[in-house]
């Protein structure tokens, strides 16, 4: 009786971490990113680590689509099976595109160096302040925000890090912020990742709601700041996407 039941025990241990020699999560390596799709929803995954490329990089955006599946976690946590926090240790800028970040992501940041500061782009992430506090825990930091939560976040007890509203937006339409930069004299940072529209196609990023005036990535510089007598901005870039 007792051999069954370390047997059986064994078996239940497997079955719930995986064998050693297979992988647990049916890792799929895309550019910088490792993902999954064990027990998320259809046409969902999970980015759970960095590539050997993007373990190198300084800039890292994590994108809204993936091999065309949405991505809705970061480093998460799948049924009976933990993958753990997605640990970055080299990047020191890092984007993220819109509503990709729910209540199971979890990020670790490695980055000892003191004197690096860490910028992280945020937009379009739909959850209260102190959800963004715990995942972005990230000190000796700039984090870039919209405007319109920008001072909500500043009254966060839980969040380390400068808070400065970003100067450049993008929308998937007139209201929903799809992504942030911060750039003043100089061309955009980063080109955002295609976005994601069901039923649509993509068209490409333009200055006006008309879609009459592209935006050239190549050319079109962003303005300085500037700001009100109460320290608002006042001049912020935005960039709309236009779909067929």
């Amino acid at each position: 009786m007792k051999k069954i039941l370390i047997l059986f025990v064994t078996v239940l241990m497997l079955s719930l971490v995986g064998c050693s020699d297979g992988d647990p999560y049916d890792s799929i390596v895309s550019g910088d990113f490792i993902y999954t799709k064990w027990s998320m929803s259809e046409g969902e995954i999970a980015i759970i680590g960095l590539s050997d490329e993007g373990k190198q990089k300084d800039t890292l955006i994590f994108p809204f689509m993936l091999d065309g599946f949405k991505v809705t976690q970061i480093g998460s946590t799948f049924g009976l099976k933990d993958s753990g926090p997605l640990i970055i240790e080299s990047a020191n800028n890092i984007y993220f595109a819109n509503s990709i970040i729910n209540v199971e992501t979890s990020i670790e940041y490695l980055q000892n160096n003191d004197d690096i500061i860490v910028n992280v782009y945020l937009g379009g992430l739909n959850f209260d302040s102190r959800m963004y506090a715990w995942t972005y825990n990230i000190p000796n930091s700039k984090v870039y925000l919209e405007e319109s939560i920008y001072f909500d976040l500043v009254n966060s007890e839980l969040v380390y890090g400068n808070f400065i509203a970003a100067n450049i937006e993008y929308y998937i339409d007139e209201n929903t912020l799809y992504f942030v930069d911060n750039a003043e004299g100089t061309l955009v940072n980063v080109v955002p990742p295609t976005p994601y529209k069901d039923g649509y196609e993509f068209v490409g990023w333009f200055k006006d709601t008309d879609f009459n005036q592209p935006f050239n990535f190549d050319e079109d510089v962003i303005p300085v700041k500037q700001f009100d007598d109460e320290n608002k901005l006042i001049n912020i870039t935005k960039i709309y996407s236009k779909w067929q």
